[in-house]
């Protein structure tokens, strides 16, 4: 008798194990067009391979709103240690299938690949011709 209630808790036992480690709760992630609205301030602009962030940029953040009447829209600002501030704004388009986020303003079209993990970005594209990495932080 002993022997069968051994043998049926040591079952129950390993079923159990691996009902429990099978159980994981799978975290949805939300797609691109969703998680890149707010107002991201950077904390690194590198240019091939110089830093600017604190040498020529004092400081620089780049706001992507919802969508509103059909249409979705950005505001970047960098200003300059030299206290010269550049500002551009425009509309913008996410591909959640490549993770791309082309920006359109008057004058150009901006394309990048992002990706966004715990409020933290990495904005990857090219600046005449050069690789172009922005990391920023959501506020």
């Amino acid at each position: 008798m002993k022997t069968k209630f051994l043998i049926a808790a040591l079952f129950s036992a390993v079923v159990g194990t691996f009902v429990l480690s099978s159980c994981k709760k799978e975290v949805d992630e939300l797609p691109l067009n969703q998680t890149i609205v707010g107002k991201w301030n950077f904390t690194s602009f590198k240019l091939d391979t110089s830093e600017y962030m604190g040498n020529l940029i004092d400081s620089a953040y780049i706001e992507y709103k919802a969508t509103a009447n059909g249409k979705t829209e950005f505001t970047q600002s960098v200003v300059f240690a030299d206290s010269d501030a550049d500002v551009i704004s425009g509309d913008y388009t996410v591909n959640d299938i490549t993770k791309s986020v082309t920006m359109t303003t008057e004058s150009k079209i901006i394309s990048s690949t992002v990706t966004i993990k715990d409020d933290k970005m990495v904005f990857v594209s090219s600046q005449d011709g050069k690789p172009l990495i922005i990391k920023a932080e959501k506020e």
